[in-house]
Parts: structure tokens; C-alpha cells; sequence
């Protein structure tokens, strides 16, 4: 967690969330503009890293899931010379 001001920090928030199409927009913003470590719109007034209540759980879950395997065998041509 990072430490956050808490003086009008409910409002800076919803009033630069408030600008975004997309919560994924506002994080891509969040991380241009320094991230968790510097967050001067204060778009992250909990600290926990994430801008606008963006939800990180459908890239973690892409992230650990197996790749499916093929349904097909490949076999080799090839000849040896």
C-alpha cells in the first residue's frame, strides 16, 4: 500500500476518474503519469495501486491461465540425406 493525503481526497478523485471513458483508460493514465509512487490526480486516494477502481482480476486470470493445446499433431516430412 502506498501512503495517500486524505484532505479532499474523495473529491479530486471522483472529479479526475470523472474524466475517463474506460476504468482501464484512467489506469494506462495513472501509470503515465508516475503510478502508485507519485500520484498527483489523485486517482488512487486508497494507495493500493490501482486508479478508479480499475480491477486487475481478468489480466491476472489471462495471465496464470494454461495455453490450450492444439487439437492436431503435426508430423515431420522431412527426409534424411
Amino acid at each position: 500500500m502506498y501512503s495517500r493525503s486524505s484532505i479532499a481526497a474523495n473529491s479530486r478523485f471522483e472529479r479526475n476518474c470523472g474524466k475517463f471513458t474506460s476504468q482501464d483508460r484512467a489506469q494506462e493514465a495513472f501509470l503515465d503519469a508516475g503510478g502508485p509512487n507519485r500520484d498527483p490526480k489523485g486517482m488512487d486516494p486508497d494507495g493500493d495501486g490501482f486508479a478508479c477502481f480499475w480491477d486487475p482480476a481478468p489480466f491476472r486470470a489471462a495471465r496464470n491461465a494454461v495455453p490450450a493445446q492444439p487439437d492436431y499433431v503435426t508430423t515431420s516430412t522431412a527426409t534424411a540425406q
